[in-house]
């Protein structure tokens, strides 16, 4: 795996759904829409992505001061679930876009990206078994896959 991990994959597939999504809502902008007019609904969005910029960026730091040493990432939010750059965008990110674009089309787009992350997981949780072994398979049984464990 290179130094850059997931980020390209993250990066491509986030833009594609981002640009289609903004495109699909400035084409038909009211068949998207699907909450009422609220500054509630728009608070909670960016709510939702704060929390999931703090997932991404904690993540992404976590990674590069561990990256160099070899060593199995899990505390902070790896504490929390094994991919929270993945978490980040798909139970924050991308729905807080919906919230705030109130527009559904970005909740498909999360059902989407699930489908096209759980190959790049399990390749990941392959080569993390190979490196890391029992260490590894003890934080995989401990920690969740991907929706964050809170204690």
């Amino acid at each position: 795996m290179s130094i850059f991990g997931i980020g390209p994959l993250l990066l491509a597939t986030g833009a594609a759904v981002i640009i289609a999504g903004l495109w699909l809502t400035n084409w038909h902008m009211r068949s998207y829409n699907f909450l009422p007019d609220s500054q509630l609904f728009t608070i909670i969005g960016i709510i939702w992505l704060i929390i999931g910029l703090y997932f991404w960026l904690a993540s992404v730091f976590k990674i590069m001061g561990f990256v160099s040493q070899g060593m199995l990432i899990t505390t902070g939010v790896f504490s929390l679930t094994r991919n929270p750059m993945y978490c980040a965008f798909l139970i924050f990110i991308v729905p807080s876009l919906s919230l705030l674009l109130n527009a559904w089309i970005f909740l498909l787009s999360s059902a989407v990206m699930i489908l096209v992350f759980h190959f790049a997981i399990a390749k990941e949780e392959r080569m993390l078994e190979g490196l890391f072994g029992d260490e590894y398979r003890k934080y995989k049984a401990a920690t969740p896959r991907l929706f964050p464990k809170f204690r």
